[in-house]
């Protein structure tokens, strides 16, 4: 049986940079969990509650990450099912089980799901919602095991930047919050992530304007999705595709971040051409839009001479169309999927042979 990630841990010992979790419910551990929704913060939250009920009990713990195309089910019920020699408890986390089909291995999961080990939590999750999975699979989990993690609204966005900036010692004006906000993924695990590289730009005690962001976005030399966007709109392809390959061998963004971030932004670009259709000024759409930061403000202008309006609507498909491969495919064939995408954005204004796909 292949696995993501596999650790074991000691009750109460935590890494000192590790976000603290929630105080855990009781009841968490032993048993199967469902987690559904797009949300992925505060569903890594609540597996971590889970983690640190089953850290609780005292002794060693097993944490096992993986995903259906990288395990045989089979293989890990076995594992589930067997006591652990240095462990008290093992926490199996299935991801993506939308991924499941019918078979000897779905039946293995839902066998076991009838009879669970006591040593052993395995929680299920998924970015769709119960629909999107084999039909037994949901019946099997008690409903009170159920949750769906929905994404955050706006104002609970805002609040997530403010926090995660209070809390390493720093302050930040509204505007520098909406300027983040504007290419922050609506993901919370990713926007954390994001608020966290650009608070470690500023000393402690730092009142963060907008003025700072823009310098940390623009000017500093490594390469984020804020530059790949920027050469998404110049229709730099070279440029497009270095700025890639720096991203994914440094791990600053992953295949559904940055076609979360791109599909937002061309959705808030046709947004503005709409706005200046009605014969609104730029200053004005750009102020509706919330798009605060001078170098945001001339990006969008820029692209809305750089595409015409006509391809405003085979690139939006392209990026819905993208997503599905993105979340469907090996995770080898990420780096020439989204060159074949920064390809027909850029230089096909979304036309070209790239066809619908279907399952």
């Amino acid at each position: 049986m292949a696995a993501t990630a596999r650790r074991r841990t000691t009750g109460g010992r935590r890494s000192a940079t590790a976000r603290k979790p929630p105080p855990a419910p009781k009841g968490l551990t032993g048993g199967v969990h469902l987690l559904l929704g797009p949300e992925l913060g505060q569903k890594a939250d609540f597996v971590a509650q889970i983690i640190a009920a089953a850290e609780s009990g005292g002794g060693e713990i097993e944490v096992l990450r993986t995903f259906p195309y990288d395990t045989d089910l089979v293989d890990l019920v076995a594992t589930l099912r067997t006591p652990g020699l240095f462990t008290s408890h093992r926490v199996v986390v299935l991801q993506e089980v939308q991924d499941l089909r019918a078979g000897n291995q779905l039946d293995a999961l839902l066998g076991y799901g009838t009879e669970p080990a006591a040593a052993s939590t395995l929680v299920l999750t998924s970015s769709g919602m119960a629909r999107d999975l084999p039909a037994a699979l949901p019946r099997m989990v008690p409903k009170a095991r159920t949750r769906i993690f929905w994404e955050m609204f706006e104002n609970q966005r805002e609040s997530a930047v403010q926090r995660a900036f209070r809390s390493r010692n720093l302050r930040i004006d509204a505007d520098a919050c909406a300027l983040i906000l504007e290419l922050a993924p609506a993901d919370g695990a990713a926007l954390e992530e994001l608020c966290g590289s650009l608070a470690g730009f500023f000393p402690p005690s730092t009142f963060v304007a907008v003025e700072d962001i823009e310098q940390y976005l623009y000017h500093s030399r490594e390469e984020t999705v804020f530059s790949l966007f920027d050469r998404v709109v110049a229709r730099d392809l070279q440029g497009c595709l270095e700025t890639l390959t720096t991203l994914l061998l440094a791990r600053r963004g992953d295949a559904i971040q940055i076609v979360a971030m791109l599909h937002s932004q061309f959705g808030r670009l046709i947004r503005f051409k709409e706005l200046l259709a009605e014969r609104k000024a730029p200053a004005a759409a750009l102020a509706e839009l919330r798009i605060v930061g001078k170098r945001m403000q001339r990006t969008f202008q820029e692209a809305h001479r750089r595409y015409p309006d006509a391809e405003m609507e085979p690139i939006q498909r392209l990026l819905v169309e993208f997503d599905t491969r993105a979340r469907l495919f090996n995770q080898e064939l990420t780096e020439p999927l989204l060159q074949l995408l920064l390809y027909h954005i850029v230089a096909r204004g979304g036309q070209g042979v790239w066809r619908p796909f279907r399952v």
